[in-house]
């Protein structure tokens, strides 16, 4: 989306105009609705349900692993390791937090907190930075958003063009930011996640 990883920039919509896009995106009317659903990514239940397709993959489940593999140019062999839909969850869960703040349903603390366990859930649940990446596309396209859609997108997001993302030239993510942190340290902040 263009944001930057480590801070909460609020953005040029005004709080009327985020509630409308909650209740439009999410059926959340309110800051208890919000807690509610985000409370539900964070168990996990959604990805479950999706996740038993993926241990016995159907025709349509394996088409979608081609599909995936073309879009990012990689192996099918590579998507068809992915376990779990976890990502999804998470990533959507992250932004229904920020939308939350920018609501005015949430203090920055909440935000945090959520972020938090987002972060501990994806470090638990995965194993590095494509894992997640394809962890989150497998469920956003079995949840039947079209993949055509979000084509573009993915292959810049896995391959971290900095081109065409407009980034930093010579910063790639999934190396700088580490994907287990060490909980000792200061927490996400640049100057405590060296380089690999």
């Amino acid at each position: 989306r263009g944001e930057p990883l480590l801070s909460l920039i609020k953005p040029l919509q005004s709080v009327e105009e985020v509630r409308a896009r909650l209740v439009a995106d999410y059926g959340i009317h309110n800051a208890d609705e919000a807690h509610d659903y985000i409370d539900f990514l964070l168990s996990g239940f959604r990805s479950t349900g999706l996740d038993d397709q993926l241990m016995e993959p159907s025709e349509a489940t394996r088409a979608l692993f081609v599909d995936i593999a073309t879009a990012l140019s990689i192996d099918p062999k590579t998507v068809e390791t992915v376990q779990s839909t976890y990502a999804w969850d998470l990533g959507e869960a992250a932004q229904v937090a920020k939308m939350g703040l920018w609501a005015n349903y949430f203090t920055r603390q909440e935000v945090w907190n959520y972020l938090e366990q987002v972060s501990e859930s994806a470090q638990r649940l995965g194993r590095d930075w494509y894992d997640y990446t394809l962890s989150y596309i497998m469920g956003r396209t079995m949840e039947h958003q079209p993949l055509g859609e979000i084509r573009q997108a993915i292959n810049q997001v896995y391959h971290l063009s900095h081109t065409d993302l407009g980034r930093i030239e010579g910063l790639d993510a999934y190396l700088r930011y580490r994907f287990v942190i060490n909980k000792d340290s200061t927490g996400m902040s640049v100057k405590s996640q060296a380089l690999r």
